[in-house]
């Protein structure tokens, strides 16, 4: 869906006047925010990383103001916008908040100020003095299913009227109306509406001005501070454009909304909750596109796909909201025709490894059988799109059919269609790998510790291992499983021995597990991403160690948190966010960590709870929850397309469905 922009006035006044006069209050003294579980509050109109407002088909981004103007932009991204060629990469819009005040209508920073990001609405809130002494609150949202955001502008004249001015898009179809066009309106006496601003097509912006009497706007106040008619536009909105207050209904939590609540630290539940929202923002259940790791918050790393979406994102959302999680499956499924060619282009180049090119493996009677190749980098068409050498990140093929295949076990894919991927991942391994001395090998793979090229990744191996059913050499010493041939236990950028363990929950690897952390746990880079501190408190936990699970997941977010909205970033020392693998990771810990969720061949071992799956598989509970925790409230998971709740207190757990 694309974008173009329409707005519509709500209130008109006859003059602009403020009710006040710069600094004619004393300064307020510094306030500490409240932390609530549903709202977070900034009283900070400084601070540096904007809000951000998606729903996986827009994505907008507001400053302090409530607008998106800033010295360096902050661009709409919709999830339609990619180019159609070359490396497919997603494409800025103009982003219709990107109005900029007068001076007069800055932000009084002497006088009070607040925002708000309601989790439970969705809505953001920014209300202040302008230096003008205007009253001022912008206030924010986007509808859950459509490609429609809108704002709110209220401005308190000398009077005590309100001029108010909404912000708002179509959800158009055409890719002609691909750029958004921004106009202006208020309503005047007459009740006509007036346009007093453009800006075109295409990024160029034109300045918005809200001006007190006694100065003019693009000719539109005199100076009487009276309305004077530009033109006269007759605009009706289209039968699909809902109200402001449409939409702020639209957003607002339904009944039966999936929830996890916490009886614990109330920054523990806040940042749970925030989560939440902006994991369900960053996917659309229309399944055209998977989300990308920074989803639609910008143009990192393109816009593109990677296993973050299948191994990270779709298990956290799997039984939170499985109708946007199934649109993971659902984009790779879409895509297999391309893993094919993907697969043939591979082998005519002569099946390249990182370390060159590969010798013809023998023993296929008949030639060998059919495959596919998932690219590591994935976008519209579903081609290899990354140029350097994380193309050889072989495991990405098995980390998709792996997934696929867990969303067939809970009915939201079809057997069949894992059953394909899964043999599709097979040819591909049966000629990615070699075999010597009884086992099959591969040889110059990039490990997901992203840091080495080499052979026989344990992860990589473990994945062909599970969709040929044939034996592959995983690498070990006399101690426990190495994360690839010749290991020298120095330093790994993010975990990935330690995946064999969980998600990979393979039993030997389990049996060694608290041998594997010992060796490897305290050897990652302390500026890598999230995801390693998510996997060890998972881990840690179905171990037993509550204490060391707990502050491995406080770990796992706590430096990566940006305030005040708490915006996921990459990394501890990295601005960028939204990062949604980071964000999932710290919820699986929740899920599968904290409140023992395991979805295997059979039961966890002291299972409070299952019930069978799809494919043999079984869905069980043993909690392991943290001391902090009295409770942890699981509310309408979905299992099978039936709603469950769960309250978990110590090792116990009552279920109402």
């Amino acid at each position: 869906m694309s974008v173009r922009v329409i707005t519509l006035a709500l209130v008109g006044v006859l003059a602009f006047g403020c009710s006040s006069k710069p600094g004619d209050k004393p300064a307020t003294a510094v306030k500490v925010a409240p932390v609530d579980p549903w709202i977070i509050t900034n009283l900070d109109p400084s601070v540096q990383t904007p809000a951000l407002l998606w729903n996986g088909l827009i994505g907008v981004r507001f400053g302090a103001d409530g607008s998106a103007a800033s010295k360096d932009g902050l661009s709409l991204f919709a999830i339609d916008n990619y180019q159609q060629k070359g490396e497919e990469k997603i494409e800025p819009l103009l982003n219709p908040s990107g109005f900029g005040f007068s001076k007069s209508f800055a932000i009084d920073r002497t006088k009070p100020y607040e925002s708000r990001l309601d989790l439970r609405l969705g809505t953001f809130q920014a209300s202040y003095w302008s230096l003008g002494g205007c009253p001022t609150t912008l206030e924010c949202t986007i509808d859950p299913q459509r490609a429609i955001w809108g704002q709110r502008v209220t401005i308190k004249n000398a009077g005590g009227k309100e001029f108010s001015v909404l912000f708002q898009n179509t959800d158009a179809e055409s890719p002609k109306e691909r750029d958004p066009d921004l106009a202006t309106w208020l309503i005047g006496p007459n009740g006509r509406k007036i346009r007093i601003s453009t800006t075109t097509s295409g990024l160029a912006k034109k300045e918005h001005e809200f001006v007190r009497a006694g100065t003019r706007l693009n000719g539109v106040v005199d100076d009487a501070g009276s309305l004077t008619i530009e033109r006269v536009y007759s605009l009706t909105p289209s039968e699909n454009q809902p109200s402001f207050d449409q939409l702020l209904q639209a957003a607002g939590d339904k009944p039966g909304t999936t929830d996890i609540e916490i009886d614990g630290p109330v920054e523990d539940q806040q940042f749970i909750r925030s989560a939440l929202f902006y994991l369900r923002g960053a996917i659309h259940r229309d399944g055209k596109m998977s989300v990308s790791p920074m989803g639609l918050s910008s143009d990192i790393y393109n816009g593109h796909v990677f296993w973050d979406a299948d191994i990270w994102v779709f298990p956290a959302l799997a039984l939170i909201d499985p109708e946007r999680a199934k649109a993971i499956p659902a984009y790779r499924l879409a895509r297999r025709d391309r893993a094919r060619e993907n697969m043939a282009a591979w082998l005519m180049a002569g099946k390249p490894t990182g370390k060159g090119l590969m010798a013809q493996p023998t023993g296929w009677a008949g030639g060998p059988p059919a495959g596919t190749k998932y690219p590591w980098e994935s976008s519209v068409s579903g081609k290899e799109t990354v140029p350097g050498p994380s193309k050889f990140q072989d495991h990405i093929t098995g980390s998709v059919a792996w997934s696929v295949s867990q969303a067939a076990s809970l009915g939201l894919v079809s057997n069949e269609d894992a059953q394909r991927m899964r043999n599709g991942a097979a040819g591909f391994y049966s000629l990615r790998s070699q075999r010597a001395n009884g086992l099959r090998e591969i040889k110059g793979t990039m490990s997901p510790d992203e840091n080495h090229i080499g052979d026989n990744d344990l992860y990589t191996n473990l994945l062909a291992q599970w969709a040929t059913g044939q034996q592959y050499n995983l690498p070990k010493d006399d101690k426990s499983f190495l994360t690839y041939d010749n290991d020298a236990l120095r330093g790994y950028k993010q975990a990935a021995a330690v995946l064999s363990i969980y998600p990979l929950q393979y039993p030997p690897a389990e049996k060694q597990a608290r041998a594997m952390m010992g060796r490897f746990a305290d050897k990652v880079t302390k500026n890598g991403p999230a995801m390693t501190d998510s996997i060890h408190s998972i881990i840690w936990a179905r171990l037993g160690e509550k204490d060391k699970a707990y502050k491995a997941w406080h770990d796992s977010w706590k430096p990566f948190v940006k305030p005040p909205f708490l915006l996921f970033s990459e990394k501890r020392n990295s601005s960028r966010t939204y990062f949604t693998t980071g964000a999932a990771g710290s919820l699986q810990a929740v899920l599968y960590g904290f409140a023992g969720i395991r979805i295997d061949d059979k039961k966890a071992p002291g299972a409070q709870w299952s019930i069978p799956l799809k494919n043999g598989k079984v869905l069980s509970i043993a909690p392991n929850l943290p001391k902090e925790w009295k409770k942890l409230t699981l509310r309408n998971l979905t299992i099978l397309g039936k709603k469950y709740t769960f309250e978990i207190v110590g090792d116990r757990v009552k279920v109402q469905s």
